[in-house]
């Protein structure tokens, strides 16, 4: 089970209008833009292209899931980094594996395995899987990057959860699961970066239906795992924006896999009466790893 490859296909477009940036338009109110974004892409391969650039220059506030350049964020994430019990890489793994992880989050993490082994499984296998993406250059947060630019010009950052609500969704699934999909990363070097490299082709591509396809072919697309990662907090977060939206021009943000389905941001803003116009993208650069 490679859980935290499949929230990363999660935060890539599923829409059925095959696009990750919309309009949003209603009655009597500002209008607001929403962008589906990939939180880890390669910089040398994309930046936010100038059609982006321009709404968001065009709005008053911005939207992301969470604000982590606010300084009480940061410090609840680091508050809730080690995982509990501190020995469940021991209890879970045999000794064999367990020597195995230690050797790689040593050599090619090159942190060492007394200081890493208590921290929370997707924390180290998002290490690995930095890792492997393997950019020439740096990596882009896209979401960061939008923050940046927000604090910047004095533009507010709203955050639609907290650090402690985003930890608290990995305490939904079982242990032994994270477990299993950090060593399937971790283990799996060549399988892992082209997982990744499939994710940003197709992001840059903005074709939101063969993600889609890509998406649900994943062990880790289940039922209750929609539920979880996207249907629940879709539903808070559109009880969120009925508050937000009507106030000023909005940006968000949000991780792309949020915005298609029949649970998702597309078509909950269209019920509660937003009219969603697709605008095209053309990402700048091309995956050549």
């Amino acid at each position: 089970m490679r859980y935290l490859i499949g929230l990363a296909l999660l935060l890539i477009s599923v829409s059925s209008s095959a696009h990750v940036f919309f309009k949003l338009e209603h009655p009597q109110q500002p209008t607001s833009y929403l962008f589906g974004t990939m939180h880890l892409i390669c910089q040398a391969d994309v930046d936010i292209p100038p059609v982006v650039q321009q709404a968001f220059v065009e709005t008053a506030q911005l939207v992301v899931e969470i604000n982590l350049t606010d300084e009480a964020q940061i410090a609840e994430m680091r508050a809730n980094l080690t995982q509990q019990p501190t020995d469940y890489l021991t209890q879970h793994l045999s000794s064999a594996d367990e020597q195995k992880l230690a050797e790689l989050i040593e050599r090619v993490l090159q942190i060492p395995y007394v200081v890493a082994k208590e921290m929370r499984p997707f924390l180290i296998q998002s290490m690995f899987l930095q890792h492997y993406l393997d950019c020439d250059g740096n990596s882009l947060l896209v979401d960061q990057a939008l923050i940046e630019r927000a604090n910047h010009t004095n533009k507010p950052v709203i955050g639609l959860e907290t650090a402690l609500q985003q930890l608290q969704l990995f305490d939904s699934i079982p242990l032994a699961d994270q477990v299993a999909s950090l060593v399937d990363v971790a283990f799996n070097p060549n399988t892992t970066k082209q997982d990744m490299i499939e994710l940003e082709q197709r992001y840059l591509d903005d074709d939101s239906t063969k993600l889609y396809e890509y998406i649900t072919t994943q062990d880790e697309f289940t039922a209750e795992f929609e539920q979880i990662m996207l249907a629940e907090r879709n539903q808070r977060w559109i009880e969120q924006f009925k508050e937000i939206l009507p106030q000023q021009p909005t940006f968000i943000a949000v991780g792309a896999g949020h915005l298609g389905g029949s649970h998702g941001l597309i078509q909950l803003l269209q019920q509660h009466g937003y009219q969603l116009t697709p605008i095209t993208v053309n990402f700048s650069g091309s995956v050549a790893h």
